[in-house]
Formats: structure tokens, C-alpha cells, sequence
């Protein structure tokens, strides 16, 4: 009906490991990513730990996807849409300081399909926490189809999308294929409906995000 809901400020801090557990073959490896919430500000109902496996090409892209605990197709479909779109994608080929590239995914939804880009410039070479560095500028937009959660009515209906603007730098340690630190914003406008018993619900949601990433160890 147009009222406001929630407004409010949240902060998590969020260890996480990345590990090889196979090579599949000279152009792809199989990686697990674990979570783990330490803190919040709000009473959090997800899980404290939870883990997500990739497949990935050796330029980044991400080919596959497993989620932990998830009986989902939906989620999971959201989810590989929102990889396919957020993950890096780096050149084949050697690139110099000024080099810029585009990362384009067709998205499809209910009104016809539609373009989601990132555009990103290599704006330097250093050498950071021990690291030989690419330092990476991006900027987009990613466009997310709405789904059902896990916990959603199954007799419901949900449709619309997010969108995503996010920018931020990287400093992407290319000899070993690990990021050493990033700091990305982003903004979230969520628009979607809700149809069920034959009731339709309209409903808008926006956030503004900040989060920073950094190397603690290899092992």
C-alpha cells in the first residue's frame, strides 16, 4: 500500500575461505568458498557457516554452481545468474596500465531480454601485501530475475528484478589468481510482486552497500 516497512543500518563482519578441491581439466577447477558470520548488528536468521562450490575457467568465469543446503532450482537459479554477473572475467591475453574490457550478459525477463554490463580498467601494475598486483577498476549494472526463496509460500507467485549498481577497485594477485584486497558500493533497487489467493501485492526495496575485502593468509 505505499507505507514504508523497514529502514534501518546493518554491519557483518564475514570470514571466508576460497579452496581448490579439483582440477578438472588445463581450463577449469572445481572451488569451494565457506562463510562464516562472526558478528552482526541484527539477529540474523541464516545459517553461522555455510559453503558454495564454482566451477571455474581459468579466465574466471564461472561455468557451474553448487549450493550448500539449498533444495531450491529457483535460489539456485538466481544465484548463477548473479555469479554470471558479478564474477570478473580477465583477458586471454597480456594487457598494459589503460586497458578496458567488458564483462555482457543477456538477461531475460518478463517484459523481453535485456543487457547486464561491467565495464573494467586495468589501471596499474603494483606490488601489494607481498603480491604482484593488477589493480582492477569496474562499474555496472547487474539485472537479477526475482525468484522464490526457500522459505517463500510455494502456492505463491513472485515476479520482477533487482538492479544492481556496483563499482569498485580490485587488486587482483594474477600470478596465483587471488584477490588481495577489494572495496566495492553498490546499490540495490528491488521491485517485484507478489501474487497469491488472488491478492497481488506490489512491493519496492532499496539498500546501499560497502564492503571490504582482504587477504588474511594462504595455506
Amino acid at each position: 500500500n505505499g507505507s514504508l516497512v523497514y529502514r534501518g543500518d546493518k554491519s557483518h563482519l564475514i570470514f571466508y575461505t576460497q579452496e581448490t578441491i579439483s582440477i578438472i581439466d588445463s581450463t577449469k577447477a572445481k572451488q569451494r568458498f565457506t562463510y562464516t558470520l562472526k558478528n552482526t548488528t541484527d539477529n540474523n536468521p541464516g545459517p553461522d557457516t555455510w559453503s558454495n562450490e564454482f566451477v571455474m575457467s581459468s579466465n574466471g568465469r564461472v561455468v557451474g554452481i553448487e549450493i550448500e543446503n539449498d533444495s531450491s532450482r529457483q535460489s539456485l537459479d538466481y544465484f548463477r545468474t548473479l555469479m554470471e554477473q558479478a564474477a570478473p572475467v580477465y583477458p586471454d591475453q597480456a594487457v598494459s596500465p589503460g586497458y578496458r574490457w567488458n564483462n555482457t550478459v543477456k538477461v531475460l525477463l518478463e517484459e523481453g531480454s535485456t543487457d547486464a554490463s561491467t565495464t573494467y580498467t586495468l589501471k596499474a601494475l603494483v606490488r601489494e601485501a607481498g603480491y604482484d598486483c593488477a589493480v582492477i577498476e569496474y562499474t555496472g549494472t547487474m539485472i537479477l530475475p526475482l525468484v522464490k526463496g526457500m522459505g517463500d509460500d510455494p502456492s505463491a507467485t513472485v515476479s520482477g528484478s533487482d538492479k544492481i549498481d556496483v563499482q569498485g577497485v580490485t587488486y587482483f594477485a594474477y600470478a596465483e589468481g587471488i584477490i588481495i584486497k577489494e572495496k566495492e558500493t553498490s546499490h540495490l533497487l528491488r521491485r517485484g510482486k507478489v501474487l497469491k489467493d488472488g491478492r497481488s501485492i506490489e512491493f519496492s526495496v532499496e539498500e546501499t552497500r560497502s564492503s571490504n575485502t582482504i587477504l588474511m593468509q594462504i595455506e
